[in-house]
């Protein structure tokens, strides 16, 4: 009975997971390769099958070129650097420091945020006219008058991507933070005796050891931004003349706008055979090659060696206060323009701060709106939705990271390919869906799609952090008496706590920030 039990018990732990992302990620899907190859309506309706017909009109477009062009700048731009200095600043949070744990709430800010929000503030910032960024400027005496940020559309490119950096960021610095907290300080101590440099501790013990985590957050970046809508339709809504357009706001055009939803599908297809493509430079990892890593000469914890330094700690503080400062200006700004009247916010003569703060705003839109009821229906969707996602979630990440079994290969790529389509075409399959089981204007509902579009990140996130702890301790634990359930609750679980965290926390800001299915 056991060994039959055995046989069957890596399927049982990821069968919540397969349910939830089947339904409500895989059937939209399948719906969207079958309006993909098919004759469909304005209104939506199939009506017949039209083989390759949609790609070859979409692809014979001479805007097509120029929004793939655009889309794989946007994604190479924003996924490359805010890679690189997530991690860099991963590694500045990690270290000892008076004001850490205001610095990391501080970095995290621009994530916790809608992006329909930090869209429309940078967009604020840099307007010619009104924007407090020249206002700024001035009142320091760097400029003399207004500057036109955005002369072009290739200048209005550059922002949009420098937005998605700014909001790309936290989320790289925190997976990375939370492999960087599981590592055993014994290791570090162990390469300290054996004379280990620091950059032989970064690049033969701290990289490799947290690349999972950096594995994660490159996969599911490629992704995200790639099917990124916000932030492009926030700014410039594609305009001037498709210019700044990426596959994703151009389906939606073609979907919404010019009902050619077919066409729209078939941009959906192609950008996924897109994204298959660029995730495999960055596909996978090898947990032996894991275990070769954590040799005889770990290094010693760079948080005691840097607060022994006085050059190097002044220089961590400025580089993480100019950090906070930076990131802290759009909020600044958003707070200063609440408190400020219509006339004061449009006038020529613009001002840092208010004039007379006018905290009648703030009443004013409590009054207006039913707010109570909104907040509640957030906290609800979101908590609900990161406690549904967590819970199929762990399940399955465990099950990846413990066990071995057929089909785990086909797994891992089923997490993935549920996150390459972009939400915005899947909105019918979705809602067919929604029909069928009687979830239609209801919380649960939404509940559901979030969590389900929020399973990879955690299953993912949750996966690399048990894969960079030692399973000996879940084996000792084994070997006097507990199983599988009693090793997970007690012994992974309080170790992978920073990864847990990590997760919960970056789930429910997705769920709260999420506008599609709102």
């Amino acid at each position: 009975m056991k060994k039959k039990f055995k046989k069957v018990e890596p399927y049982v732990w990821i069968l919540p997971s397969v349910l939830l992302m089947a339904i409500f990620i895989l059937v939209p899907i399948i719906f969207v390769f079958r309006m993909a190859l098919s004759d469909v309506s304005k209104a939506g309706l199939i009506k017949g099958f039209a083989g390759l017909k949609n790609f070859r009109k979409v692809t014979s477009s001479p805007v097509f070129a120029m929004v793939l062009k655009n889309t794989l700048v946007w994604t190479v731009a924003v996924v490359g650097i805010s890679t690189l200095l997530g991690f860099i600043l991963a590694i500045l949070l990690n270290n000892e420091f008076k004001g850490r744990k205001l610095a990391r709430a501080v970095v995290v800010f621009p994530w916790a945020t809608t992006l329909i929000v930090q869209a429309s503030i940078w967009k604020f910032i840099i307007d010619t006219d009104y924007g407090t960024l020249n206002t700024l400027l001035m009142k320091l005496g760097i400029i003399d008058h207004a500057v036109n940020w955005t002369p072009t559309a290739g200048a209005y490119f550059a922002w949009e991507i420098a937005c998605g950096i700014f909001v790309t960021i936290p989320f790289v610095t925190f997976t990375v933070l939370s492999g960087l907290q599981s590592i055993d300080a014994s290791y570090y101590e162990a390469a300290a005796v054996d004379g280990a440099s620091y950059w032989q501790k970064m690049f033969q013990i701290t990289i490799p050891l947290v690349r999972p985590n950096l594995t994660i957050s490159t996969i599911l970046n490629i992704i995200y931004v790639f099917n990124s809508f916000p932030i492009i339709w926030t700014i410039t809504k594609g305009d001037p003349a498709n210019r700044t357009d990426t596959l994703v706001t151009y389906l939606y055009k073609l979907a919404f706008y010019n009902g050619k939803q077919g066409q729209a599908a078939a941009v959906s297809v192609i950008g996924f055979l897109i994204l298959l493509f660029l995730r495999q430079p960055v596909h996978g990892f090898r947990t032996e090659e894991r275990r070769r890593i954590i040799w005889q000469t770990p290094m010693l914890q760079l948080r005691k060696k840097i607060t022994r330094n006085t050059v190097l700690r002044v220089l961590l503080y400025v580089v993480i206060i100019a950090i906070c400062l930076i990131t802290l200006y759009p909020y600044f700004v958003t707070v200063c323009t609440a408190l400020k009247s219509r006339a004061e916010i449009f006038s020529m003569n613009g001002t840092i701060f208010p004039v007379e703060a006018i905290w009648s705003n703030f009443t004013d839109v409590w009054k207006l709106a039913p707010m109570s009821n909104y907040m509640m229906n957030s906290i609800v969707i979101a908590g609900g939705s990161t406690l549904l996602a967590m819970v199929c979630g762990i399940p399955a990440a465990y099950a990846l990271s413990r066990m071995k079994f057929k089909g785990q290969t086909a797994f891992l790529g089923f997490v993935i390919v549920s996150q390459m389509f972009a939400p915005v075409v899947l909105l019918i399959g979705i809602y067919k869906v929604m029909m069928a089981f009687h979830l239609t204007n209801s919380i649960i509902g939404l509940i559901f799609i979030n969590a389900a579009f929020n399973q990879a990140f955690a299953i993912w996130l949750l996966r690399g952090t048990f894969l960079s702890i030692s399973p000996e301790m879940e084996q000792a634990a084994t070997i006097d008496g507990c199983n599988r359930v009693h090793a997970l609750l007690r012994i992974l679980l309080p170790v992978a706590a920073p990864g847990i965290v990590t997760a919960l926390i970056f789930v429910f800001i997705n769920a709260w920030n999420d506008i599609q299915w709102h």
